[in-house]
């Protein structure tokens, strides 16, 4: 994912800047963990104009706790993170901790998420917020990971853009771009049976989705989904039906824009409750 490779980066950048610690300035003698800590700043921006400084958190026994790097402007315009926070035990890399601007909440819905990592520096575990609310919790290896987290009107919007009504048959988009997606909604609490028409746009997805007809099979009711001021049809794989009771969710699913009307095949969800 986009914000993964992101984090990669910024991991890196600071692993880098930890080698150089020795030349942080101490801007205090007793910290929260019994340490000092020190300020490193970025003197050469036009060779390095991702960071602006870094905060370096040790304990009493002189270990790296806790790394604090603040970005630059035009960074942040361009990945969506004000600031990421690295935790350490023992001199290890345990997981890292990203905040993000305003800007890219409202178009990826969350504007905080934390990665955990095992040995080899490997993500084991994103987990993703709004402020202090858990709104998606991955474990990997899992192919979940590919799905991207946008505002639910965001995706119908980019559809729309490509739709062109036609009196004579159907008229359907799909992305390659955006087809893989999560979204935060609120679920009805009525299950309806699929209709003919409902069938059509599920042959869709396996004439141009790539999805299999014996995946498809699964689908056999559909609920309306809330975001906003809309509300959308999201076809329920059986295995979730037990897990749908009105609720705020994450939904992950394929959006197809049919007829003008977005349409959601559900594959996951994730009950904020």
């Amino acid at each position: 994912m986009k914000k993964i490779k992101i984090a990669y980066k910024c991991l890196f950048i600071i692993l880098v800047i930890c080698l150089f610690s020795s030349f942080g300035n101490i801007i205090e003698e007793i910290n929260e963990f019994g340490g000092i800590t020190t300020v490193i700043n970025n003197d050469n921006l036009l060779e390095n104009p991702d960071w602006l400084r870094v905060f370096e958190y040790y304990d009493n026994n002189n270990n790296l706790v806790k790394a604090v790097i603040i970005f630059t402007e035009t960074f942040t315009k361009k990945s969506g993170l004000l600031e990421q926070v690295n935790y350490f035990i023992e001199g290890n890399i345990i997981g890292y901790e990203m905040f993000y601007s305003e800007e890219h909440r409202k178009m990826h819905y969350f504007n905080r998420a934390i990665e955990m990592m095992g040995q080899n520096r490997i993500v084991y575990r994103t987990i993703w917020f709004i402020d202090e609310d858990v709104i998606d919790v991955i474990d990997y290896p899992q192919g979940m990971n590919d799905f991207q987290f946008y505002n639910l009107n965001y995706i119908e919007n980019a559809l729309y853009e490509f739709y062109e009504p036609d009196s004579q048959r159907n008229s359907s988009v799909v992305s390659a771009r955006y087809y893989n997606i999560r979204s935060i909604i609120k679920f009805d609490n009525e299950f309806a049976e699929l209709n003919e028409s409902d069938r059509n746009i599920l042959n869709y997805f396996t004439a141009f989705g790539g999805i299999s007809p014996g995946f498809l099979e699964n689908f056999k009711k559909k609920v309306r989904v809330y975001h906003e001021d809309k509300s959308y049809w999201f076809f329920v794989h059986s295995q979730l039906e037990q897990n749908i009771n009105g609720q705020y969710a994450t939904i992950s699913y394929y959006p197809l824009l049919w007829n003008g009307e977005l349409y959601l095949l559900g594959i996951g969800l994730f009950s904020h409750n």
